[in-house]
């Protein structure tokens, strides 16, 4: 197998200094693709390209993209998604049992970086929010998420950031309908 280099791209980000090369893969889920230290794997895949997940064998180290619109519809009645950060903040809770999630920071030039622990992982995720075409209250969020298991965080933090920040998934925008909630069903239609 040809070998590829992983270049620790996020290291700034994590740690301030430049980690060494390593060997990689290319790691195909089933509209993205990554390039991750030998050993990694797909753990989590959707045709849609919208998410995208990679774990080493143990599951110790994992990254994650995933892309997800809020229309100004979901928003009607789901008013606690108005605000961006608080549903990056409530995507996470929801995933991860007891974790507690740090005030989101910004990060040049457009995007905002969560940190985030649990009893058993640390992670951070950094996000990027665009407007909704069309749709004055809605917005796009793209996130990239890193997460070791609790005591291998400050040494792998940014071989896991490194994975999520390569994910390139190929996603189609598909507006949901006027008067569409989030349940798949448009108003007025059966």
């Amino acid at each position: 197998m040809k070998k590829i280099v992983l270049a620790a791209m996020c290291s700034a980000l994590t740690t301030g200094a430049l980690a060494d090369p390593m060997p990689g893969q290319l790691v195909r889920g089933q509209s993205c693709v990554a390039i991750a230290p030998l050993g990694w794997r797909v753990v989590d895949s959707r045709p849609e390209g919208d998410v995208l997940g990679v774990a080493d064998a143990g599951m110790t180290l994992s990254a994650y993209y995933s892309i997800w619109g809020t229309s100004s519809n979901t928003i009607m009645f789901n008013p606690q998604l108005a605000n961006p950060d608080l549903a990056v903040q409530a995507n996470i809770t929801s995933l991860i049992p007891g974790v507690q999630v740090s005030a989101p920071r910004p990060m040049p030039p457009d995007l905002r970086v969560v940190e985030w622990v649990s009893p058993s992982i640390h992670g951070m995720t950094l996000y990027r929010v665009v407007p909704l075409p069309g749709d004055p209250y809605g917005y796009v969020i793209a996130m990239r998420s890193a997460m070791t298991r609790i005591d291998l965080w400050d040494q792998e933090k940014g071989i896991a950031m490194a994975v999520a920040m390569d994910i390139t998934c190929t996603v189609q925008f598909d507006p949901k309908p006027w008067g569409d909630t989030g349940s798949g069903k448009a108003k007025g239609k059966g």
